[in-house]
Order: structure tokens, then C-alpha cells, then sequence
């Protein structure tokens, strides 16, 4: 009973692990403030503890119940990463596909423009001057970003980003067209940094999010001319997963 009890927990701190891997919301340019995903499971493991502590929790049903808890909390984080996973290989494929015939399609160089524009699109955030990253976002994502940067300055605060670290480009959603004109890719994009928020006037600093910094967000680039540029970013909680199809129209 007890070796039964030991595997149990062992196989819900699997999970509490598992599902604290999910993405967060940071002040990052393009992020929210605050942060957020995987606090559920944390919450859960901690009550889980606690109640370990005291023998509340020591029943085969107690047991029972709390690791299907636990597996209803994670599965819809594992269906996730799935369902990403083919969507991504789904959208390299179709935009192989289309650089038989159009050489602007051709995936490694697309990457690596995602790569720069990911890259300067920080720098310019850090630096309080998205004039750096003029050419490679649109008037939206600029005049968006201007905005925001005004805005803290007025209320006498800074973010400050550091060790910014792009760990994974993935193509979820390919539209192409005909004219060229309204073609678009929509990146998962999961990266990492050290988030800071600055209160000049009071003279703090805090922290945003977790130890890792870890987070995922949607980017999407359209066509301009020959190359690429940023024209929206979204969290993974702002959109349904279904709005992400490959179209050639």
C-alpha cells in the first residue's frame, strides 16, 4: 500500500511539473502585464502537500480523486502541445509546398527573418525607440508599441528586458494569395528573458513572471514587397486554436 501510495505521488508531481511548463504573460513588448498560466497547478500542489502534512489525505479514494484532478488539469496542456506539434509540421510542409514555385517561401530564410525581426523588435522595446525596428513591423505593431512606451514614460515607468533568449519558431497557420498581397504566417514563437518593471518615481523594481521567464506567444507576419515584417502579436489565451488554418487562395 504504501509503495502504491509512493508512485501516486510521484505521478502527480509528474504532472504538477508538466503543466507548470505553460506559457506565461509577461510585460515584454507584445506581452501583457502580470503573469499567468501554470498557477493552478502549483495551487494544487501545494494543497496537496499540505494536506499530505496533515493525513488528510491518506484514503485509496482521496488519492484516487485527487489524481484525476490532476490528470482533468493536464490533459488539456498536453492536448495543446500535441495539436500545436501538427500544426507545425502541417505549415512547414504547405509552405515547402509553395516555394516550388514562389522562392519568397523559402522556409530557412523565413526563419531566420522571424529570428531578426523577434531579436530587434526587444532591442527597440528595451531601448524606448521602435524607430530601430522601423522596417521590419508594421505601421500597427509601431504606432501599438509607440503608444505603450508613451504611456509608461507618462506614468514614470520603465520595463527593462535582459537575456532574451528565442527558443522555438513554429509556423501554425500559412495564408497565401494570389497577389501576394495578403499573405501571411502565423508563428508560435517560445522564448525566454528576465522581465523587470521600473517604478522611477517610487524608486522600485519588480520582477514579472516566473524564475525561467519562459513564455509563448502568437506572432503573425505578412508579405511586404520581397521580405517579411511583424504585423500582430497575441497571447495563446487571446485566440482559439481552430482560427489557425493552411489557405492558398
Amino acid at each position: 500500500m504504501k509503495k502504491c501510495r509512493k508512485l501516486l505521488t510521484i505521478l502527480a508531481v509528474s504532472i504538477c511539473l508538466l503543466v507548470q511548463s505553460s506559457p506565461l504573460v509577461l510585460a515584454r513588448a507584445g506581452g501583457g502585464g502580470g503573469g499567468g498560466g501554470g498557477g493552478g497547478s502549483s495551487s494544487s500542489s501545494r494543497r496537496y502537500s499540505s494536506l499530505r502534512r496533515r493525513g488528510q489525505l491518506g484514503s485509496p479514494e482521496q488519492i484516487k480523486l485527487f489524481i484525476v484532478i490532476m490528470v482533468a488539469i493536464a490533459v488539456p496542456g498536453l492536448l495543446y502541445r500535441v495539436n500545436m506539434k501538427r500544426r507545425a509540421e502541417e505549415g512547414k510542409e504547405f509552405i515547402e509546398e509553395l516555394s516550388n514555385e514562389d522562392k519568397d517561401w523559402d522556409y530557412d530564410e523565413i526563419e531566420g527573418r522571424v529570428a531578426e525581426v523577434f531579436y530587434r523588435v526587444q532591442e527597440a522595446w528595451q531601448m524606448q525607440n521602435m524607430d530601430m525596428a522601423r522596417d521590419c513591423i508594421s505601421n500597427k505593431i509601431y504606432y501599438r508599441h509607440n503608444d505603450s512606451l508613451r504611456f509608461m514614460t507618462l506614468m514614470g515607468k520603465a520595463n527593462f528586458i535582459d537575456d532574451i533568449r528565442l527558443l522555438k519558431i513554429e509556423p501554425i497557420s500559412v495564408t497565401d494569395c494570389k497577389d501576394d498581397v495578403g499573405d501571411s504566417i502565423w508563428f508560435l514563437i517560445k522564448a525566454s528573458m528576465k522581465d523587470y518593471d521600473i517604478d522611477n518615481v517610487q524608486g522600485k523594481i519588480k520582477r514579472n513572471g516566473n524564475t525561467t521567464g519562459i513564455f509563448q506567444e502568437y506572432w503573425k507576419f505578412i508579405r511586404n514587397s520581397d521580405t517579411w515584417i511583424l504585423d500582430e502579436i497575441l497571447q495563446t489565451d487571446e485566440i482559439k486554436e481552430h482560427a489557425f488554418k493552411n489557405i492558398k487562395l
